[in-house]
């Protein structure tokens, strides 16, 4: 499934059904300017992961290469989920864009910082320094 949200400022892109237990998981984009914040909301699985790194791919090709994802409401991520997330980040740095990460509680902060994945994303207490954080290297390239 391909989705496009370039120039819409908000969008609900997914919504995974409670079957066997699993804990709902649903995304929603929202346009900061220049910036696409993406809200998680669930535990997140290698599918909810790929779900995510689409999204961010079909808005690279409507122009979009900063993103910002907003851990507020997710408990879990297993290694897999991880290793496509720096996958996608990877690719945006490429492309001279970047994936951002907010509102990490204590449980991800730590997974985060034993694997090393904190080393290579910029990480904000807050969502709202993430997008500023891109604003600010606007005006330093300018």
């Amino acid at each position: 499934m391909k989705h496009s949200f370039a120039g819409k400022r908000t969008a609900n892109l997914l919504q995974k059904n409670n079957k066997g237990g699993e804990t709902e998981l649903s995304l929603k984009l929202v346009r900061q300017d220049e910036v696409a914040v993406i809200h998680l909301l669930g535990d997140l699985d290698m599918e909810d992961v790929v779900s995510i790194r689409n999204v961010i791919a079909s808005n690279v090709e409507g122009g979009c290469y900063q993103f910002v994802l907003d851990f507020t409401r997710v408990q879990h991520i297993n290694m897999t989920g991880l290793g496509i997330l720096v996958e996608s980040l990877r690719k945006l740095r490429d492309l001279n864009g970047d994936l951002r990460i907010s509102n990490l509680n204590i449980q991800l902060r730590h997974v985060m910082e034993l694997t090393g994945v904190l080393k290579i994303f910029r990480s904000f207490k807050h969502q709202q320094a993430a997008v500023a954080s891109f604003k600010q290297l606007s005006r330093v390239a300018a």
